[in-house]
């Protein structure tokens, strides 16, 4: 009897956390941000697909706030006080953590589903900007099979459409 694959916890609990940790430093070493630019910036780079609430925005840059991964500048407009993060060396170099964590992370899963459902996972992973950059610092040896694997699984399913064109009938 073949034994299915485990699958490594070295992520932890919270990939998601991790995901949105990264993305959050990320977006700050392009650009000192306010809340709801970090917002917009994290809309951007899923192409719409999620957009996350300020319930879970805020407390990420006061936990950041607190580890001393961001500063905070505030900023008067009129009646209103914005505040405008800053990442910090700190914050710089707990990027590069999660980055480490997150390429681990996938090429666990990449290790675990198989071919079969990798190439579905990574025909996603390839279409969002923010996996994107990070599938572009995976080493290249890496890149070259998944790609690879998604070519011969885009060429099976292109092959099956032109089957059902030609049982249908060409117009």
């Amino acid at each position: 009897m073949k034994k299915e694959k485990e699958f490594p916890h070295r992520f932890g609990a919270r990939p998601k956390r991790k995901i949105l940790d990264y993305s959050i430093l990320k977006g700050l070493t392009e650009k000192p941000m306010y809340g709801y630019e970090i917002r917009k910036y994290l809309g951007n780079l899923t192409g719409g697909r999620w957009i996350p609430s300020f319930s879970l925005i805020y407390p990420v840059l006061k936990e950041f706030l607190e580890k001393g991964l961001v500063t905070r500048e505030e900023v008067k407009k009129g009646d209103r006080v914005r505040y405008i993060y800053h990442i910090t060396d700190k914050g710089i170099k707990r990027l590069e953590e999660c980055g480490g964590e997150i390429k681990n992370y996938v090429l666990n899963i990449i290790n675990v589903l198989g071919d079969r459902r990798t190439k579905h996972f990574l025909i996603f992973f390839l279409d969002n900007k923010m996996f994107k950059d990070m599938f572009e610092e995976l080493p290249k040896n890496v890149r070259i099979k998944i790609l690879k694997q998604i070519e011969q699984q885009l060429e099976a399913s292109l092959s099956q459409v032109r089957e059902e064109i030609k049982k249908l009938g060409e117009e």
